[in-house]
């Protein structure tokens, strides 16, 4: 047994002996002395390597994790953020809605609740801001920013988005603002005196699609006119710019500071001056003074003086002036029996000289020859010469105004009709009056028949029968033993024949003659409007709140009309005027029938009497005509929608004075209602968009 354990001994004793031996051999059969530590370094190794692998074993397993949880996040929301959208398109037609509600649209805030039938997320809408524009134009818009929110049961899962609604509800209600302070859109002729007075630092511009005649007026307060056809001037008129598409002929002492035509310029008389001409077509100076002068054409130069250069395209002829520089691409010629005075002469051609002793220049540079010219050093032909031409001035177009007094028909408090014999009345909007359909009547209580009295109902004789006796007249006669309106159906024209009626918006259907009273109405006509001399209309803005609210009269007062306040007009809380842009106007004139179909325009002329004062802007769907010592506190606006025919003609004759310079608050001449209403029908797209988004 002994003898076993020592074999045992030595055995294990060999292998440790064995073991060292092995380990300290090299390749090359060297012993090498390895540190005591390095199994334990290897074990190490591969533990770490282990750990890594598990590690990087469990992030693949995480990140599919993660990205499966991903997709079903994704998935999930996809059901909320649908229905948002489909939230953000039901809110859009939600303020399409009211969007002809200003008021109502100003007012939306706080959380609204929404369903959609095809949709079974719950869907809400918290309104954050809506902000108001300043004024109700065409292009007015209102902004209104929304959360609107979608909450999926079903898919456990929320989405928010913001959006910006930009509402127009004025696109075809608002307010339009006028080019110019007198439009018109036929030819027109000027007699007289025209006066524009304007605010303090400016100026007034004519505008005419057609032609203007005014040899024999005088003109004061306008900048400048614009025409598409020819324009005449004399009489010592003077403008600072006309331009036209076709020619500008000045006579008569008439002077411009700049002349731009499609067509020529001619300066006829002797006193004639222009600042500077363009044209493309021929230009002939026979004035007194010009400055520099240029043309795509030929250049007459006749006689007067330049202070600046002339350039032509063509030719230029130089006869008994004084000028400065000269350059032609064609000739220049120097007129027989004229002693012109040029500084510097430049031609693409020859320098002709009909007198052969002329030699009135400083200088000449001919790319040609002299043709009858003295011999002179100061002469040189055979040169480089290249003269600047002028661009071609394009001819411009003009803009129509669509005038329809049909539009005003919503407004009004009163709107006067044919029933055969009878007067029909219809009244909307004034208190003490329940709105509906009256009849002008009259009334006999014993003294006299007395007229004027707004009846329920009245017999074949146009007297009252319903309220028995009637109390409230519509207008004040010359007496109350007068009518103050009668109508003519042989010529389809009210007469009005008072010295005021009722404030407030006041319609016709035909033609209205106006008599020599004094009216705080705004007068509006389907046909054409007349009036007597000494007439005077006051538009409803520009007459104020004690006019119209409280039939406060400075002229004529009466009490027949207090218990009448047209309230669409007037805020009786803060005593004030309600603006609205159809009390601007003072009259307007013609439109398009609804019943004819809307495409047919009637009537449109206004023409205002000797004397006649309008405090308003006058809006005329054809023709203007004016007579002497006419005034007009507003802008004018003619747009020649009638018929017509040959020659017919705009004409402001005798002293016609556009006054602006001194304006009550509240009147704004230059705002009228938008009238393409009834040809303006937009997509809900454009009235009512969503302009920006975001999610929350």
């Amino acid at each position: 047994m002994l003898a076993n354990m020592k074999r045992r001994q030595l055995t294990s004793s060999s292998i440790i002996a064995s073991s060292k031996v092995s380990s300290r051999r090299s390749l090359g059969g060297k012993r090498t002395r390895l540190p005591g530590q390095a199994g334990i370094a290897t074990i190490l190794m591969v533990l770490l390597i282990s750990l890594a692998m598990t590690v990087a074993a469990l992030g693949v397993v995480y990140t599919l994790r993660g990205t499966q949880e991903m997709q079903v996040a994704a998935h999930a929301t996809t059901h909320s953020q649908a229905s948002a959208w489909a939230g953000v398109e039901a809110f859009r037609r939600y303020l399409y809605e009211i969007h002809d509600e200003p008021a109502t649209l100003a007012a939306i805030s706080g959380a609204l609740d929404m369903s959609i039938n095809s949709v079974s997320a719950n869907l809400s809408a918290q309104v954050v801001s809506v902000t108001s524009p300043t004024d109700e134009f065409v292009d007015s818009y209102y902004d209104v920013k929304v959360n609107i929110r979608s909450e999926d049961e079903a898919a456990r899962s929320t989405s928010v988005l913001q959006v910006v609604y930009r509402v127009s509800p004025f696109l075809c209600s608002g307010g339009i603002s006028l080019d110019s302070e007198l439009d018109f859109q036929r030819d027109l002729n000027l007699g007289g005196s025209i006066t524009v007075l304007e605010f303090a630092g400016t100026s007034a511009s004519f505008q005419v699609d057609g032609s203007v005649n005014m040899e024999n007026i005088s003109v004061s307060g306008i900048d400048s006119m614009y025409a598409t056809g020819d324009i005449v001037i004399g009489s010592n008129s003077s403008l600072q710019e006309l331009w036209s598409n076709g020619d500008i002929i000045l006579k008569g002492g008439s002077s411009v500071g700049k002349a731009t035509a499609a067509g020529g310029i001619s300066m006829l008389d002797g006193g004639t001056s222009m600042g500077i001409g363009y044209a493309n077509d021929d230009i002939v100076l026979d004035g007194s003074s010009y400055g520099t002068v240029s043309s795509r054409s030929n250049i007459q130069a006749l006689r007067g003086t330049a202070s600046g250069a002339l350039t032509a395209g063509g030719t230029i002829e130089l006869s008994g002036v004084n000028l400065a520089d000269v350059s032609a691409v064609g000739n220049v010629i120097a007129k027989n029996g004229f002693t012109p005075s040029v500084d510097n002469v430049y031609t693409e051609a020859d320098l002709v000289c009909e007198d052969n002793t002329w030699v009135g220049y400083t200088s000449v540079t001919a790319a040609g020859n002299a043709s009858g010219c003295a011999a002179d050093p100061d002469l040189s032909t055979g040169q480089t010469v290249s003269v600047p031409v002028m661009s071609e001035i394009s001819e411009f177009s003009l803009s129509q105004t669509r005038i329809d007094a049909w539009a005003f028909l919503a407004k009004a408090n009163y709107v006067f009709e044919p029933d055969g014999s009878a007067i029909k009345v219809t009244v909307a909007d004034v208190s003490g009056v329940t709105d509906g359909v009256y009849y002008i009547g009259s009334y006999n209580g014993g003294a006299g028949t007395t007229y004027n009295f707004l009846c329920e109902t009245v017999n074949g004789s146009n007297e009252c029968t319903s309220p028995t006796p009637p109390s409230q007249r519509i207008c004040m006669g010359y007496s109350d033993y007068n009518r103050c309106l009668t109508y003519d159906s042989g010529t389809d024209t009210w007469n009005l024949g008072a010295q005021n009626m009722a404030p407030g918006l006041v319609w016709f259907k035909g033609n209205a003659h106006l008599g020599n009273g004094h009216f705080y109405n705004t007068f509006a006509a389907s046909g054409n409007i007349t009036t007597d001399s000494e007439h005077v209309t006051e538009a409803i803005n520009y007459a104020g709140y004690a006019a119209i609210c409280e039939s406060t009269f400075s002229v004529n007062p009466n009490n027949y009309y207090t218990n009448l306040v047209p309230l669409n007009f007037c805020d009786t809380s803060s005593n004030e005027i309600i603006y609205s842009h159809e009390g601007n106007v003072g009259l307007v004139s013609g439109g398009y029938d609804p019943s004819l179909g809307g495409t047919v325009f009637e009537g449109g002329s206004v023409s205002l009497g000797a004397s006649s004062k309008i405090y308003g802007t006058v809006l005329a769907g054809d023709m203007l005509t004016t007579a002497g010592q006419t005034e007009i506190h507003g802008y004018v606006t003619a747009s020649g929608q009638g018929s017509g025919g040959a020659g017919a003609s705009n004409s402001l004759g005798g002293s016609t004075t556009i006054n602006l310079e001194t304006l009550p608050s509240g009147y704004a001449p230059t705002i009228v209602p938008n009238m393409n209403s009834a040809v303006c029908n937009p997509p809900d797209s454009e009235v009512v968009r969503s302009y920006w988004t975001r999610y929350l």
